[in-house]
């Protein structure tokens, strides 16, 4: 028993295939278009349940797929072309309709799976989206699909992501979308802090979702949390639960959000022990429209440190766009603050906004429990929440009109 048990554990590395890049013709030059190359090498690995690898270098190449049961060994540097034509054109997400971005199709993420199983991407190496070729195009409105994501795993059960730099998407960086059983740990993800749209981590539609000892620095929310937008997210039904995002350090971007687009509902998520430098708008912001639909349950923020705070600490908002209403106002339930302690001197930051629905009944159980956000500016603003309960909480003032 025991030799087969260090049989099992050696096989893990040996047992694998090892189909490198350049064994499909790609050249580690940062000029070379290797999109060819990596599509086919892309192809033999889960042939031989095996590992991609990228060696030391740096491969330019287009949008390509991962199968079930491939392992992405990134010890180099993967970098996108600039090309529209290396990035297919594909349909929206069912749970959105639109592409998220200008458009109704989008192009493909420079790296996707659809429909797979036992996904691994890592190494120390970077994966480099090219954004300075799609950022550009956006503003002056030239593009006729939304811009590609980062990586985006679609319908992909048991998924591991590790050790590997991100940076430079056109649009999201990293997208688990209707999936199972994801662990993101020890990553790091580096955007420009003045490029909107660079979301780090966006957990969608998707249950067991753990996110751990990360670093993250980008242009817009750091983690956002959503479940399908308006009425195709409500068809498709599909809720984001059991979350935990922990020991993570965020720098430059929005906050750790939920929204806002919650319309096939979000619950159980646990934020816990994470410290956010800075600077960012806001300390944690839980965002939903008139549209939306859906729910917000189960929330808990615990041992939160909050840095640099350009707006406000605590947010609760619902009027994040103007898009018809739907038939039901998204529900908060449950969404409980615990130990939440400001550790940057900066006061220019309010304390909190809390601000839902009209109809109280749609937003029940928020709890701040010793809550100590230090000297600030203003005062806190809560309107329609019901039977808000408060512990130690500073600064004092906080009442719901």
């Amino acid at each position: 028993m025991f030799r087969s048990a260090v049989f099992a554990l050696l096989c893990v590395e040996a047992c694998h295939a090892v189909v490198n890049v350049e064994s499909c013709g790609a050249v580690g030059d940062a000029t070379a278009d290797n999109t060819n190359a990596f599509r086919e090498c892309a192809a033999k690995a889960p042939m031989d349940d095996g590992i991609l690898l990228v060696p030391g270098g740096t491969y330019r190449t287009g949008a390509f797929n991962l199968s079930s049961n491939t392992i992405l060994e990134v010890m180099g540097a993967i970098r996108a072309v600039q090309s529209l034509d290396a990035f297919p054109v594909i349909p929206p997400l069912p749970s959105y309709g639109t592409s998220r971005d200008c458009c109704v199709n989008r192009y493909q993420a420079l790296i996707q799976t659809n429909n797979a199983q036992n996904i691994t991407i890592r190494g120390p190496g970077s994966i480099d989206g090219g954004g300075e070729f799609w950022w550009p195009q956006f503003k002056n409105k030239t593009l006729l699909n939304g811009r590609p994501k980062l990586i985006e795993l679609i319908n992909t059960t048991d998924i591991e992501i590790t050790g590997v730099t991100l940076q430079n998407p056109g649009f999201w960086t990293l997208h688990p979308v209707y999936c199972k059983n994801v662990w993101i740990h020890h990553i790091r993800i580096n955007n420009p802090a003045d490029i909107g749209n660079t979301d780090g981590i966006d957990p969608d539609s998707s249950a067991n979702v753990l996110i751990e000892h990360n670093s993250i620095s980008c242009g817009d929310d750091v983690i956002a949390m959503k479940s399908g937008m308006d009425q195709p997210g409500r068809d498709v039904g599909i809720p984001l639960t059991n979350v935990t995002i922990r020991h993570n350090v965020f720098y430059a971007g929005v906050s750790v959000s939920i929204g806002s687009e919650v319309s096939g509902g979000v619950s159980d998520i646990f934020i816990y022990n994470n410290t956010l430098v800075g600077p960012l708008a806001f300390g944690a912001y839980l965002k939903s429209a008139p549209s939306r639909g859906g729910y917000i349950k189960n929330v808990l923020f615990q041992d939160h440190r909050i840095g640099e705070i350009k707006q406000t600490h605590l947010v609760i908002q619902t009027d994040y766009d103007s898009a018809p209403p739907a038939p039901q106002m998204t529900v908060f339930e449950n969404i409980r603050f615990v130990n939440v302690t400001r550790i940057s001197t900066n006061s220019a930051a309010a304390p909190g906004t809390l601000n839902c629905f009209a109809s109280p009944d749609e937003c029940t159980g928020v709890s701040l429990d010793h809550v100590h956000l230090g000297a600030t500016s203003g005062s806190w603003d809560c309107k329609n929440v019901k039977g808000i309960s408060l512990t130690d909480v500073s600064p004092s003032g906080l009442t719901c009109s």
